[in-house]
């Protein structure tokens, strides 16, 4: 598969130049520490890790666990910078993921792939992206977002067409008004900048997220090897072991990749009643050993996270024969796991009505729908060829993204 080319050299630059400090200072990057080295099995992963060189690449700037942990270390105290390498979009390296560009050589080892599913490891990486939060929460990390090089200068400006249009901002402010980094990246449209598709029909699937489709899967099977390199969905392990995913065996899944500069909340596709809403607890940086080194951060494992990554998983009861219940998946990605639910079960949603919001980056999302349902997508929901995808093609939250034959 063919995916955006990045820069390598330049990137290995770029990372060589976050200068972390020789004494770990953060509690929850020393409780890392302490877990790789009094863990037997977790300090063997992480020694070896980086003396497995992952395919296509042996020019890891991070030389081992230590040089690992003090970069997240100095990392933690700061918001991410604008920066970009050219005018070519197709060499835009996300600076939205610090903690992800540090691991993007170990993740597709051996060892990486065994180390960033272990439990006791994303506890220790939950802690540390917590702590990092409440620094991206805090006045301080707005100063990133400055009109001169930041997140709100014309080049950054260039990258995100109509910001001004679609998005609140007070212009005499430097900051535009926003109060932290977390406001910015999880801002909200402007009334009306994103309208309903046929609001009143209740046939009309909308767009969940303002994302790039992905992927198009027929006929999942609730049980299969979701980590080999095709990644097929298998049900049973996205839904947590609900219930009711023996009800989506042989029906349709949809999935989407939402940049670092997209909108990041998501809205109900269809009404209904949330029958489930809860967040699965998991990995932050998993990726399929068999997908290969790749610099995009997760791209060529979207479909492997949908599984084994944290996610927001929230079901919606139509009340309809010909849709019955729909799964939205929120899936985190790298840092970009915290994924916040703002319904309850029982509550009743329209049609657009928000259902959370992601924070701190780019995701990936899914839409799982029943067994027999008949589901046409429209032309701008089909994605790209899987052998030339890259996430230039956006489908718009709430427009219409499929019909349901009834």
């Amino acid at each position: 598969m063919r995916f955006v080319t990045y820069n390598k050299t330049r990137f290995s630059r770029r990372l060589k130049q976050i200068i972390g400090s020789k004494h770990i200072k953060q509690k929850s990057v020393l409780a890392f520490k302490e877990l790789i080295e009094t863990d037997p099995e977790v300090y063997m992963l992480f020694s070896d890790m980086f003396s497995e060189p992952p395919a296509d690449s042996s020019d890891n700037p991070i030389k081992n666990y230590m040089d690992m942990l003090r970069k997240m270390d100095a990392i933690i105290g700061a918001a991410p910078k604008f920066q970009y390498n050219s005018d070519d979009d197709d060499d835009y390296q996300d600076p939205a993921k610090p903690f992800g560009n540090i691991l993007v050589y170990v993740v597709a080892t051996p060892s990486g792939s065994k180390a960033f599913i272990s439990d006791k490891v994303n506890k220790c990486l939950r802690d540390i992206l917590r702590t990092w939060t409440k620094f991206l929460d805090s006045p301080q990390s707005k100063l990133v977002l400055n009109k001169k090089d930041g997140w709100l200068s014309p080049e950054a400006l260039k990258r995100m067409p109509g910001f001004m249009d679609k998005f609140p901002c007070d212009k005499e402010d430097e900051y535009c008004g926003y109060k932290s980094w977390n406001d910015f990246f999880s801002r909200k449209f402007k009334p009306n900048v994103r309208p309903i598709a046929n609001p009143d029909d209740p046939y009309t699937v909308v767009a969940a997220c303002e994302a790039s489709p992905y992927y198009i899967s027929k006929n999942p099977q609730l049980r299969d090897k979701f980590w080999i390199k095709s990644q097929p969905y298998s049900l049973q392990q996205m839904l947590n072991n609900d219930p009711l995913s023996e009800t989506f065996v042989g029906g349709t899944v949809f999935q989407a990749f939402l940049s670092s500069r997209y909108y990041h909340r998501w809205h109900a596709p269809v009404g209904g009643k949330i029958k489930r809403a809860f967040i699965k607890e998991a990995a932050f940086y998993a990726d399929a050993l068999r997908a290969g080194f790749d610099l995009t951060v997760g791209h060529l494992s979207q479909r492997y996270k949908s599984h084994v990554n944290t996610r927001a998983i929230i079901l919606i009861d139509t009340g309809l024969e010909k849709i019955g219940t729909v799964a939205f998946i929120a899936i985190g990605m790298s840092e970009i796991s915290s994924c916040l639910i703002e319904v309850k079960e029982g509550q009743t949603v329209k049609k657009g009505d928000q259902l959370g919001k992601f924070q701190y980056g780019g995701s990936t999302y899914c839409l799982l729908f029943q067994k027999g349902v008949k589901v046409k997508f429209a032309d701008e929901s089909l994605p790209a060829d899987s052998a030339n995808w890259s996430p230039c093609h956006k489908q718009l939250v709430r427009s219409k993204i499929a019909t349901i034959e009834h």
